[in-house]
């Protein structure tokens, strides 16, 4: 569909002359039409049928500078092409209907993560970004789900047999003169059950979704230790989005959330690499974010990291992808627990020499620790490992005279874990313990708060609109695409300004 005006006519041009020109709204407009990224890929998601479609590279122009000033609602686009004049100057005044627009909201979601790619791609190749240093980090956001609508497994599978027994007992499904003893009195239906078929579908959908979520949900929670296991009625799954998991937010308030994690570049805040997960913990993140990255050929030397991500499989990852992690140990859950409990000075694991050898570990007192056998235990992200147990000789402990700092059962032998990744893990701490990694680590905090802080505050990423992890993750996608495209111009004017000062600078000379 053509819009109703072009370059020269008056009614574009008098806006033209309004707006300034390092505006927001030229930044965004001018990043789509430089070809930076396949705005193409759009128009093969169009059937062909029906009405012409809106041109694609408007409406991208209009959501991507939307989702840049924090105006994430469809409702919201629609408004501004009646009374924005800097929206009405970048869609040449064309009106989009408010459907439309939340169709092509949809539309655009499965090509954004492409589209970040070739966007990074662009900006290694002009040399403005490298991404050899970079932060990971992760929030949580809001679900667009109330946190009182909550069910457990006998509660919605007990909502499913009513929305079936009532489908069956409507009128469009079965004769006038036909009889079900299940069925439902449609003047007796239960308050949260929708009035018409089509929305008894919905819900039906919906709590479909919510049954499958909570048998991962139950699976993962027989796996855990037995001390660590949910009654199965407190396991629970939001009923209007049941992708999303109930945890507790950054305002300490339980609710329907989902977890995003960026990785971004620590000179420039540039976004890496992002993704949105339906879990709690940023455990298990780290290699598909980095993947990501591998996958557009930049070689990240330095990852700054918290406690929360690396478990095993990440540091020997990361150490076969050429990857230095900067990132604090966190020992399993239960050495954690004796430390904050113990009101002694303990001597801990690392305090004991491993002698590659004998295969042993050597007290602090120059006594053997041999192999005893194998046990699975939890890590505090969540991980569960088989470690390899050693223990010391009963009768070494009980004439030890470090005893009373080493263990409360001298008559059994003190016993230490190895980890099956012990070695990499040593040499993460061992790292962690140099100044270069105090050096680095120290802008850690600073570069990964910049960008949450700007999506939070400025780009209104505290709650997503749309239902679902899909939704969510066309949300995010858009608004590191708008982000970048931002970072990408103020990199590519610095650069211009920067070789006209050396122009000036050799011509003085």
């Amino acid at each position: 569909m053509k819009p109703p005006w072009d370059e020269n006519s008056p009614q574009w041009q008098a806006l033209d002359a309004e707006i300034d020109e390092g505006d927001l709204v030229r930044i965004i407009g001018q990043s789509v039409d430089d070809g930076i990224f396949d705005v193409e890929a759009v128009f093969d998601s169009y059937s062909g049928r029906g009405r012409a479609a809106h041109l694609p590279d408007l409406l991208l122009k209009l959501v991507l500078y939307e989702h840049c000033r924090g105006r994430t609602k469809p409702i919201q686009w629609h408004r501004d092409l009646k009374s924005d004049i800097k929206v009405q100057w970048l869609m040449f005044g064309m009106k989009v209907s408010l459907k439309a627009l939340y169709r092509f909201r949809d539309r655009v979601g499965p090509l954004l993560q492409n589209w970040h790619k070739q966007v990074l791609e662009h900006t290694v190749a002009e040399e403005l970004v490298d991404g050899r240093q970079a932060s990971i980090d992760g929030t949580t956001v809001a679900a667009n789900a109330s946190r009182r609508k909550l069910g457990n497994m006998q509660q919605v599978e007990g909502r499913l047999e009513q929305l079936e027994q009532a489908l069956l007992s409507s009128p469009e499904t079965i004769s006038q003169d036909a009889t079900s003893q299940d069925s439902i009195d449609p003047s007796r239906e239960p308050g949260w059950m929708a009035k018409t078929d089509t929305g008894k579908l919905e819900q039906l959908t919906r709590y479909s979704k919510a049954k499958d979520r909570l048998s991962e949900l139950h699976a993962e929670n027989e796996n855990r230790r037995s001390d660590k296991r949910k009654p199965v009625d407190k396991i629970v799954v939001s009923l209007t989005d049941p992708e999303s998991v109930f945890g507790l937010d950054t305002e300490k308030v339980y609710r329907p959330l989902y977890n995003v994690q960026t990785v971004s570049d620590l000179a420039t805040d540039f976004v890496l690499s992002y993704e949105v997960f339906a879990q709690h913990s940023d455990s298990g993140t780290l290699q598909p974010l980095m993947n990501k990255i591998h996958e557009s050929d930049i070689q990240v030397e330095n990852l700054l990291a918290d406690a929360g991500y690396p478990v095993g499989e990440d540091l020997e990852f990361c150490e076969t992808s050429g990857i230095t992690l900067y990132a604090p140990w966190q020992e399993n859950s239960s050495t954690a627990k004796k430390k904050e409990q113990s009101t002694e000075p303990r001597i801990e694991k690392d305090e004991f020499r491993w002698d590659d050898e004998r295969k042993v570990y050597v007290c602090p007192e120059g006594n053997g620790l041999s192999f005893s056998g194998k046990k699975n235990r939890q890590r505090a992200n969540g991980e569960m490992i088989q470690f390899d147990v050693y223990q010391a000789s009963p009768q070494d402990c009980t004439q030890c005279p470090l005893q009373a700092h080493c263990t409360t059962v001298p008559e059994k032998g003190r016993t230490v874990r190895r980890d099956p990744y012990q070695e990499e893990i040593d040499r993460l701490k061992a790292r962690m313990q140099t100044e270069e990694a105090k050096s680095l680590y120290k802008y850690r905090g600073q570069t990964i708060e910049r960008v949450f802080a700007d999506f939070k505050e400025h780009r209104n990423l505290r709650r997503f609109r749309g239902r679902g992890l899909s939704r969510a993750r066309t949300q995010m996608g858009l608004t590191v695409l708008g982000h970048n495209l931002r970072i990408l111009a103020k990199l590519q004017e610095k650069k211009k300004r920067e070789a006209t000062d050396a122009s000036a600078h050799k011509i003085a000379e």
